[in-house]
């Protein structure tokens, strides 16, 4: 008995230590468990907080670069405490030895990456703070109606919207703004400098985006997220080998075991719980990267994404372009034109899409896009026209509101996809507000543009150079053969000498700034000839002019210095561009007429025709334009039509110029009908001297 109790007291202290040494045992373990778990889950925490501060940062304007770099001290500290945890070191997890410096070699070249990117980032934030708040010195250094306003605001505009949708769409629209300002002539060291310094800072933007673009991309890729899961894995599997063997010989300890694991489990719930979070906003971010926030489709990043990746075989993209939009929204209002983008976002979506792989996107203001995949180019036509259709009978409602819009259509199957398409779209659009059209490098449309920057070019270099003239035509009294005035038209002498029709340049020109640097130069130079001549002279002015303030009070400077020529000077505006619903001409024309200005109306009878404006805006002439003249010989339809015109200018005591005179027999036919002048190439041709003769007829 004695022995007994010996023996159970010493199995009793036996068991218990060996309970205690198993407590002990399983005690230690699952203190390193819970701390290489607990590594795991912070390292992949402050990996996804370190992510979306990144993205974070690429996508706002506030600096968190101090977080950044503390979030990636703390990854390194994260990684270095995983590492040199004690239980990963022993011989049953020495499989995990190789996977942890492999992923340890990931967070440098991560951090590397890092450090370049917020290199980067920095410059760019840098610049574009700098030019907010630098551009807006160009109401002091710059007239408030100097076009490097518009061009300064709008690259603003752009960078600011690049920098937000790290689109690099923009670009191209920041390039042509940069090369309107470097157009701009400056007045002096000041405004020399502000463009200097503008100019530096966005070609370091335009420099830098595309690396800035693409470093954030492999920020964003899931390598150290992949190797975090399956190193965590691993171990997990490794681990349950041990809880088995505790479990197997310490069954006493099985409460303690359980309490352990279910901590561990209430720790894993809470750590997944933020792991969600973390990546659900983290998915949220994506979203808005890569859809549009107001249709719901993909945006301008995701189709470059596509491209890039070549998700598609044979691909074939059509580029939707709303008509007139801008239109709705001046008249409806945005909120309307919201509802409209978001209808024709759906709309565009035909089940006859749905065999071709279709990809709807839009890819920013009224544009949509659809990407399809191995069609012909006569489906995509019929579907093309199928689509506009639909879309033109379409009746949008909004608050009792019924609205009827148009699209126009560019299909283009030649990389790179997006630019061709929009390169032909635009220069059809120009001749046709709705339109389906097909991109072929036939068309030479790059040929066009180029050829178009070297006419404005050598264009800028003529103003500069002073190699704008006037040429004159005179303008002949058909009763008395006598010349009465003078024509001035614009010509550009090239720099071996050859002389240039206005049929080469100016439509170009009225498109841009040049325009107006060519109507000063030829007011100036008319103005300088008649200074000393006796005779009556006439140039021509737009609607564009008239609306152009500074041009208006250099012209109005130039007849109050020279009253004389004033009272001799005729202004030709252009009967085409509906002058009578535009309220400033009148008020021009009284203005004009205060100084001893005679008012012609050029071109008439080939746009509005309008009889009842002439006498409200005291016309002194009607150009009978040339298109009319050269067939009354041939027709008489054309014949009555300028005989109604002279009827009605007589009535009102309006004088009349025929233009295109060709020949003598057309001469002596509008003598016949009565018209007062006569102007063309019978008589003499535009010349850069005044001629001095007498027409007998």
């Amino acid at each position: 008995m004695k022995h007994k109790l010996i023996l159970a007291f010493i199995l009793g202290i036996f068991s218990v230590l060996l309970i205690t040494y198993y407590y002990l045992h399983q005690r230690s373990f699952s203190q390193q468990y819970k701390t290489v778990i607990n590594g795991f889950h912070t390292l992949q925490n402050n990996y996804d907080t370190l992510s979306y501060e990144i993205l974070k940062s690429a996508l706002y304007s506030f600096n968190n670069q101090d977080t950044i770099s503390q979030g990636m001290q703390n990854l390194n500290l994260d990684y270095a405490n995983l590492y040199n945890a004690p239980l990963l070191h022993e011989e049953q997890y020495m499989t995990l030895d190789y996977p942890l410096i492999d992923l340890g070699t990931s967070i440098a070249d991560y951090n590397s990456a890092i450090e370049h990117y917020l290199m980067l980032n920095a410059g760019i934030k840098n610049s574009f703070v700098f030019l907010l708040n630098y551009t807006e010195n160009t109401h002091e250094l710059f007239a408030p109606n100097a076009s490097i306003h518009t061009d300064v605001n709008a690259i603003v505009s752009e960078l600011s919207n690049m920098r937000q949708l790290l689109d690099d769409k923009h670009l191209k629209t920041v390039h042509e703004h940069l090369a309107n300002i470097h157009e701009f002539i400056p007045e002096n060291k000041e405004q020399k400098a502000f463009i200097e310094t503008i100019t530096l800072h966005i070609n370091y933007i335009q420099n830098n985006f595309a690396e800035f673009s693409a470093i954030i991309t492999k920020l964003q890729s899931k390598e150290i997220d992949t190797a975090l899961i399956g190193l965590k894995e691993n171990f997990d599997q490794i681990a349950q080998t041990d809880f088995v063997l505790i479990d197997t010989l310490a069954i006493l300890m099985l409460s303690l075991i359980v309490t352990a694991l279910i901590v561990i489990i209430l720790l894993l719930i809470r750590s997944q719980r933020e792991n969600y979070r973390l990546k659900m906003m983290k998915a949220e971010l994506e979203h808005s990267a890569n859809f549009d926030i107001l249709t719901g489709l993909l945006n301008r990043n995701s189709f470059n994404k596509a491209i890039i990746q070549k998700q598609y075989k044979n691909p074939t993209f059509l580029l939707i372009n709303v008509n007139g939009f801008k239109h709705v929204n001046d008249l409806y209002g945005s909120e309307i034109g919201d509802y409209i983008l978001q209808e024709v976002s759906q709309l565009i979506k035909l089940p006859i899409f749905k065999a071709f792989r279709p990809t709807y996107y839009r890819l920013g203001g009224d544009d949509f896009g659809i990407l399809l995949e191995n069609i012909s180019s006569k489906k995509v036509m019929g579907f093309s026209e199928a689509l506009a259709q639909s879309i033109k009978h379409f009746i949008f409602i909004d608050n009792d509101i019924e609205i009827n819009i148009s699209i126009s259509i560019a299909i283009n199957s030649e990389e790179p996809l997006l630019e061709n398409a929009d390169m032909v779209l635009k220069h059809y659009k120009k001749q046709k507000a709705e339109t389906i059209v097909v991109f072929s490098e036939k068309l030479k449309l790059k040929e066009q543009i180029q050829n178009n920057i070297n006419v404005l070019q050598s264009l800028a270099k003529a103003i500069e150079d002073k190699r704008i003239i006037p040429y004159f035509q005179p303008i002949i009294d058909l009763q008395s053969g006598k010349i009465v005035k003078y024509e001035a038209l614009v010509r550009q002498i090239s720099p071996d000498g050859q002389v240039i029709g206005p049929h080469e340049f100016l439509d170009l020109a009225a498109q841009t700034p040049l325009y107006r640097e060519l109507t000063k130069v030829m007011i100036e130079h008319v103005f300088d000839i008649f200074t000393d001549e006796p005779y009556r002279f006439s140039i021509n002015l737009s609607m564009r002019d008239l609306l152009d303030t500074e041009l208006m009070v250099m012209l109005e400077d130039q007849l109050k210095n020279n009253p004389e020529s004033a009272k001799r000077l005729e202004i030709e505006l252009l009967e085409s561009e509906n002058l009578f619903d535009i309220q400033a001409t009148e008020h021009f024309i009284t203005l004009l007429k205060s100084y001893g200005c005679r008012i012609a109306i050029d071109d008439f009878g080939t746009g509005y025709s309008n009889f009842s404006y002439l006498a409200k805006l005291s016309v002194d002439t009607l150009k009978i334009d040339g298109s009319l003249i050269s067939k009354i010989m041939t027709d008489d339809k054309y014949c009555k039509t300028v005989k109604t015109i002279v009827h009605y200018a007589n009535t009102l005591g309006v004088e009349t110029v025929a233009e295109f005179v060709e020949t003598r027999e057309v001469a002596l036919k509008l003598k016949e009908i009565g018209v007062t002048y006569g102007q063309g190439y019978y008589f003499d041709k535009p010349q850069a001297t005044l001629v001095q003769k007498e027409i007998i007829l």
